[in-house]
């Protein structure tokens, strides 16, 4: 990069962060900012993080935030044992509303089959 781009980036994150600090001063949302200062959002915001991101390289390292570092550790997995009814497997009712089907298996159990038609007579 040679030194007139250097200093074209140098002089646009200036006026950016002349331009942010006005907008944030004007105590106006910024798109009724952007739009009265023709200012595009996508490029408020462009500005807007690469000022964040300068000013975060600028920090020393000794002062910059430790982030902690988890110890990877093998997954681990736990037997749920499986229980089966006395209930046989076959349909017990089968409701058609137009090209959806409900099917309630023998088994299931009187509170969700008063929900589920609560909830059928809601949509219907």
């Amino acid at each position: 990069m040679d030194h007139l781009t250097v200093a074209t980036d140098s002089q646009k994150l200036g006026l950016w962060i002349e331009r942010i600090g006005e907008c944030r001063a004007s105590n106006q949302k910024v798109s009724d900012w952007c739009t009265a200062h023709d200012v595009s959002i996508k490029s408020y915001y462009y500005w807007l993080r690469k000022i964040k991101r300068e000013a975060f390289d600028a920090i020393p390292a000794e002062r910059k935030p430790k982030v902690p570092t988890v110890a990877s550790q093998p997954s681990m997995f736990a037997e749920v044992p499986h229980t089966t009814a006395n209930f046989s497997s076959s349909t017990a009712v089968i409701i058609r509303l137009g090209n959806t089907t409900l099917e309630i298996q023998n088994g299931a159990d009187q509170e969700t089959i008063e929900n589920t038609l609560r909830t059928i007579r809601h949509l219907c």
